[in-house]
């Protein structure tokens, strides 16, 4: 029994439209954050500090191993607590953008339960986020911005797995009475996998950040100084596709400097909603 060409051409191009279709479906993603009007969404947060008992002046890249585990009870156990209880709510008010407060409060209960009581105190953070995940509060500090960024930025384009973007952050930031003699920057974001559990689609993220400089302190009333600074973020976190949030964020920022300002600090940032 023979085959025509003309015969096999259809099916070729049967297979040829469903293979595209399926790698379509499953290759690219698009990460948004989904919260209706009026609607808000709470994190139990986590800032944590401990000194650095040491540190490498090789180690200007830091990049975490792929460990998708929840140990923040053993970092209450091991480490000194900043705040136990700071919460972080995301609003939407506005079409298209979400209103992030990050707030330290010595009763959370309160604000998980929708009330408002004291939510102008202490707060840590404030400032709005796109749907895509880009940063609506340009005005923001450099301190602020950074860690709206860091925590709640999304890549704002469609993605497969091994894909990469950058952070919008500025880590390392000196004045006018520095110059600088050295500096380099990773800022580096992927897309590490890809899993669907039940009826969702979790995307696993990696960052790595860091940002070095090496200069000197020139004032007149001073003898000139030297001065370095390496701060380097790390941070893991999993992304629910369908429902358009964290379910798990764990990160560490690194801050080493010598000079005018010395500091050998670990900051340990863990974002968690309430159960």
């Amino acid at each position: 029994m023979s085959i025509s060409l003309s015969e096999i051409r259809p099916i070729v191009l049967v297979i040829s439209f469903m293979s595209n279709s399926v790698f379509a479906q499953t290759d690219n993603y698009i990460l948004k954050w989904k919260l209706k009007k009026n609607d808000s969404l709470i994190y139990k947060t986590e800032m944590i500090e401990r000194p650095i008992i040491a540190y490498d002046d090789d180690s200007f890249t830091l990049i975490p191993p792929i460990i998708f585990v929840d140990t923040s009870h053993e970092k209450k156990n091991e480490l000194t607590e900043i705040n136990d209880s700071i919460i972080t709510k995301l609003s939407k008010k506005r079409e298209g953008v979400i209103d992030i407060e990050m707030v330290k409060k010595s009763n959370s209960k309160n604000l998980i339960a929708g009330q408002k009581i004291g939510f102008n105190r202490n707060i840590i953070l404030r400032g709005s986020i796109y749907d895509n995940g880009t940063i609506e509060s340009f005005y923001l500090s450099s301190r602020q911005k950074n860690l709206l960024a860091l925590l709640f930025q999304l890549p704002n384009k469609s993605l497969r797995i091994g894909d990469t973007w950058t952070l919008d952050v500025n880590l390392v930031s000196m004045d006018q009475t520095i110059i600088c003699d050295s500096a380099k920057r990773v800022n580096q974001a992927t897309l590490v996998n890809v899993e669907t559990n039940g009826a969702d689609t979790i995307a696993y993220l990696r960052y790595n950040v860091s940002e070095y400089f090496s200069g000197h302190f020139e004032n007149s009333l001073f003898r000139e100084q030297n001065t370095t600074m390496n701060i380097i973020f790390s941070a893991v976190g999993k992304f629910s596709i369908s429902k358009g949030h964290w379910t798990y964020y764990d990160g560490d920022i690194v801050i080493h400097s010598s000079g005018i300002l010395t500091s050998d600090m670990r900051t340990d940032f863990h974002l968690e909603l309430p159960k």
